[in-house]
């Protein structure tokens, strides 16, 4: 058996990353699932902003669009087809360059909830305002 349900939008993150529903698909009986995913949208000229998690890996896989990653001290170019791999305490970021929004599957391991008031991930600490 599995369990399928909706996680909703929480609106945006670190600026203009704009979380999309997902629907979730996990296979019952085998405990907590201890990943994370989303569903995200930078619009053109809009970004991501710098931002880091103490205790998460993240993943990001571009699915649409094109823009000026940050990772660490480095800016590299990424579009659709990139993983983008970033480790606990890695501060990163991402700029839309392009003109079509970037699209990004977000997975995160271990899963962090969020704080209920804020609903922003408890790992996260914004960089930039």
């Amino acid at each position: 058996m599995v369990s399928v349900y909706q996680k909703e939008s929480t609106g945006f993150l670190h600026g203009a990353a704009e979380q999309l529903p997902v629907t979730i698909v996990e296979p019952d009986g085998v405990g907590e699932i201890n990943m994370g995913c989303g569903w995200y949208r930078v619009a053109p000229g809009k970004e991501c902003k710098l931002h880091v998690h103490q205790r998460k890996t993240e993943t990001w896989f571009i699915v649409q669009g094109s823009g000026l990653l940050r990772l660490g001290d480095d800016e590299v170019e990424v579009s659709a087809g990139c993983a983008i791999f970033t480790p606990p305490g890695t501060p990163h970021s991402i700029r839309n360059t392009g003109k079509e929004p970037i699209l990004f599957v977000d997975v995160t391991y271990p899963r962090i909830g969020r704080d209920p008031e804020t609903g922003m991930p408890l790992d996260s600490t914004d960089l930039e305002e």
